[in-house]
């Protein structure tokens, strides 16, 4: 299993993330973000509520995801590893994912759609559709370029619960 999540982290899954730590415990990412944000969240659950496929839980699985994003956007790499499992980024791979989510220079939620709703245990998934702009100092190298194309990219997302907080576990490049 550990070596499924790194291999997957690694050969083009996403970029990089890791740890724990509550995400209610977490300020925004920035006074002019948090409008931002919370209007990613309400145009997901609007656009949800036209669909019937997001009910309230699905919005706090969005708002977590984009506060995710939002904290790459601004740089604070560290804050959003927190909001990642420890099984996704152990202490000896959070190098690695720091360069990785360094090198996006930029980086905006578009869609958060449900995938894979309804299996067995408490995790759920999500399409993420986002538009990424990755350093060029990084385009020769094989992470954290590597997975990127022209935009918009398709993640997929799973967040597991873990106490009163969700975590993500899992981040791809496909379902």
């Amino acid at each position: 299993m550990r070596a499924r999540i790194i291999a997957a982290g690694f050969i083009g899954l996403f970029c990089a993330l890791p740890q724990t730590i509550a995400a209610t415990g977490l300020d925004m990412p920035g006074s002019g973000d948090t409008g931002a944000i919370l209007s990613q969240v309400a145009q997901a659950q609007d656009s949800a509520a036209k669909r019937g496929a997001m009910d309230e839980p699905g919005a706090k699985h969005a708002a977590v995801i984009s506060q995710f994003f939002a904290l790459i956007n601004d740089h604070r790499v560290s804050d959003a590893l927190a909001m990642m499992s420890p099984e996704l980024v152990p202490e000896v791979d959070r190098a690695g994912w720091t360069r990785q989510f360094t090198a996006i220079k930029s980086i905006h939620v578009r869609d958060i759609r449900p995938a894979g709703m309804g299996g067995s245990g408490p995790c759920v998934e999500y399409k993420v559709t986002i538009e990424a702009d990755v350093s060029s100092e990084a385009a020769n190298a094989p992470i954290p370029y590597y997975g990127w194309d022209d935009n918009p990219n398709l993640r997929w997302i799973h967040l597991c619960p873990r106490g009163d907080q969700w975590l993500i576990s899992e981040i791809g490049t496909g379902p």
